[in-house]
């Protein structure tokens, strides 16, 4: 089954809207506080330098001590905060911050004393641990010194102009205490990897002692391609840092490098037992808990001792509001799901499940759902019907418009079982409408034969029930302003059909696809493995990825300049497009920097092929060296249902034609001419071929036995279209596209 994960919330989220606010005060005896007056905090994480955190004002009052919040360093807005309680007793000082962001809660607890004049002492985050000091002040406000915000400034430009901008700094700021962290930084922008390396490289030789020296080796062990050099440098750098807070870290990506089975299985039980609170522990458990469950006969005292192990690795959620109880929560659903799965000690599973749906009251409803879901299905496995019924039904009611497939699937098992074929039919059709996995589609076929007598118009009644779903959000029509420049700006989605946070982005990006013709803003979506295998992945689409360097989905690229992660279920959908929105319509009005003309495109049997002339403006014939035409194939739509519940995907990306890298251009001031084509049988089968590879080499060694519910690798010829755009490698900039239908010309500019 497939179950939903959920972001962690981290400091940079704490503080907003706090200004102003004090607490109840607390008995102190009537004597004067030490710790009355105003106090700058900082934030200390060893190794980092101390961050100016907040200025807060603690006063001495007749029935004990108040305090509010002054001024913050870096205000964030969207969480909603308010200050916890203060108190002082024999010499200590403990105060409370508690803030709650997408329905979860989360409390920082500070304690500490006064010494030689100043506060200092520990920040808890449960997964989190730091230092804190807090030096007196008068200040109200934080003021930064000038590099410091021209830094800020420097790192908050566009990727492509953020390593410029950085240059700058540096000979504006040539005697900066900042210049070690803009140097790092400049390197980190660069995009090729072997000038990214050399520039670390560099840096690390200009600034020996400088505390950003552990990143920028860790940097360069893990940038490198060659398997063998990476490994040498990984564990190069464990020598060379052996104290490193990132060693646990490095230690884990050595022990996922092992090819022998045997060997990364006594590596991932030494990690276990080295770095039991990692956060990369959780992971190896996870591991070691589907491996020994793979074992036959299964050893249940070894199950139990991973077990425990899994669980005691998640923070102790003691503090039922604390935000870290979605960790637990996870472990214990994870754990669960899979002893379901194998109907392996279904009395620990009950009693796992049931301990995660008591602590997960503050949690996100979604995930409650997916918690409760598991619940149900732990009951349906120990033939518990009613209570099963109930739970799922539960799930339902908590998912709202964000149905989970695997509680309807469940439901209608449960019917089944009554035999009430006709609402175990339609559970399955709700099922099948909100997400797929081999068990659905079989258990959906085999109601829907048993009432119609064959499979007939099966296919047609699913779709009919997706598209009869309400909209999101209307995106209406884009009218015209008189500012248009002729240029079509290019909109590029990395999204995966296992991917729940994939769901808003890719309806959002239908939303673009109706407000704007191709004509003025051109469609590419690029799938990727990523949560989990998808079939319309190919080669091209990971070449893609990885020349943006996107390691998540969904990322959305705009002109190639403006590249945003994050998504989140249909009700983000609007959100997620008007974000989208607002960054394509400024690039409508923009001088294109680019002509083509003279764009055919055309299928004849098994060919489709296409043709044109680009030109380069005025403005960039100087950089003409570093631009390269890039020529797309699209399948305008893709009937398919994954983990996530999209069953229609538009714009998918089957081939980047001739080359992902793309193609020269031709003489400086001059037209090129390019032509590429295709053959749609040959390009099929080679889907075919990879994704059988994939199935064989890397998902079957994470999942054994996996195979795609389909392999998409038949194109449908009547439904391509083609996309051509002209791309400076440098800035990453999209100088012009075009959008062009086999048998259609391409307007001219």
């Amino acid at each position: 089954m497939k179950k939903h994960g959920l972001a962690f919330v981290t400091i940079a989220f704490v503080l907003c809207a706090l200004a102003g606010q004090s607490q109840n005060p607390q008995q102190t005896g009537g004597s004067t506080s030490p710790f009355a007056g105003r106090w700058e905090i900082q934030m200390i994480s060893p190794p980092d330098q101390p961050e100016p955190f907040a200025i807060i004002e603690i006063e001495q009052g007749v029935s004990g001590i108040t305090w509010k919040l002054i001024a913050l360093a870096d205000p964030t807005t969207g969480t909603s905060v308010k200050l916890g309680e203060i108190s002082e007793k024999e010499g200590l000082l403990s105060f409370t911050i508690e803030t709650s962001m997408m329905e979860m809660s989360l409390s920082i607890k500070f304690q500490g004393k006064k010494v030689a004049g100043h506060l200092e002492g520990n920040v808890d985050m449960t997964v989190l641990q730091a230092t804190w000091t807090g030096q007196p002040t008068t200040k109200d406000k934080f003021e930064k010194p000038e590099d410091q915000k021209a830094l800020r400034a420097a790192q908050m430009k566009p990727p492509a102009e953020r390593a410029e901008a950085l240059k700058q700094f540096i000979e504006n700021f040539p005697d900066s205490s900042l210049k070690d962290q803009a140097n790092y930084l400049l390197a980190l922008s660069l995009q090729k990897p072997e000038e990214k390396a050399a520039a670390l490289r560099k840096f690390i030789g200009d600034f020996p002692n400088s505390s950003l020296k552990e990143q920028a080796s860790l940097q360069i062990a893990q940038n490198l391609q060659d398997p063998l050099e990476k490994k040498a440098a990984l564990s190069k750098f464990l020598a060379d840092f052996p104290t490193s807070r990132m060693k646990d870290q490095v230690e884990y990506q050595l022990i996922r490098m092992i090819d022998d089975p045997d060997e990364r299985r006594a590596a991932q039980e030494k990690f276990v037992k080295d770095y039991p609170k990692s956060m990369s522990a959780q992971n190896v458990y996870r591991t070691l808990l589907d491996l020994q469950l793979q074992t036959k006969p299964v050893d249940e005292a070894k199950v139990n001792g991973i077990i425990d192990g899994f669980i005691n690795s998640t923070p102790d959620p003691s503090d039922p509001s604390n935000a870290f109880t979605i960790m637990r929560a996870d472990a214990l659903n994870t754990i669960a799901d899979r002893l379901m799965e194998r109907d392996i000690l279904l009395d620990r599973a009950l009693e796992l499940i049931q301990e995660a749906v008591g602590i997960s009251e503050k949690l996100p409803p979604q995930f409650r759902a997916t918690i409760q879901t598991t619940l149900g299905q732990v009951h349906f496995k120990r033939k518990e019907y009613d209570e099963a019924e109930k739970e799922l039904k539960k799930a339902v009611e908590a998912a709202g418009r964000e149905s989970i497939a695997d509680a309807q699937m469940y439901l209608g098992k449960i019917y089944e079982a009554r035999n009430d074929d006709d609402a175990a039919l339609d559970a399955y059709f709700k099922a099948a409408s909100s997400g797929s996995s081999g068990e659905i589609k079989s258990s959906l076929e085999r109601a829907y034969h048993n009432k119609y007598g064959s499979l007939d118009g099966l296919e047609e009644k699913l779709d009919a029930i997706y598209l009869a779903r309400p909209k999101p959000f209307d995106p209406g029509h884009y009218a015209a302003t008189g500012k248009e420049s002729g240029r079509v700006v290019l909109a590029e989605l990395f999204t995966g059909s296992e991917c729940p946070p994939c769901v808003a982005a890719d309806q959002a990006f239908d939303g673009l696809g109706e407000r704007y013709d191709r004509n003025t803003v051109a469609i590419l979506v690029y799938h990727l493995h990523i949560p989990g295998p998808d079939p319309m992945t190919n080669p091209d689409t990971e070449r893609r990825a990885k020349y943006y360097q996107v390691g998540s989905t969904p990322t959305a690229v705009v002109d190639g300049l403006d590249i945003r992660t994050g998504g989140g279920s249909t009700a983000q959908a609007a959100k997620v497009f008007n974000d989208y929105n607002k960054r394509i319509e400024p690039r409508i009005a923009k001088l294109p920097e680019a002509t083509f003309s003279n764009i055919q495109a055309k299928v004849e049997g098994q060919t489709v092929s296409v043709s044109g002339e680009v030109e380069l403006g005025p403005e960039g014939t100087g950089n003409s060296e570093r631009v390269r035409i890039r020529i797309a194939l699209v399948q305008e739509v893709i009937r398919y249902t994954g983990g996530n519940g999209v069953r229609f995907h538009n714009f998918v990306v089957r081939k980047l034609m001739g080359s992902p890298e793309g193609m020269a251009l031709g003489e400086t001031g001059a037209k090129t001419r390019f032509s590429e084509s295709e053959n749609i049988q040959t390009l099929g089968d080679s889907y075919r071929e990879y994704l059988t590879k994939y199935e064989n080499e890397i998902a079957g060694n994470r999942r054994p036995g996996f195979k795609f519910p389909e392999k998409l690798d038949r194109i449908d010829p009547a439904r391509l279209v083609i996309v051509a755009f002209l791309q400076d490698d440098v800035t990453k900039e999209i100088l012009q596209a075009r959008f062009v239908k086999p048998g259609q010309e391409a307007p001219g500019y």
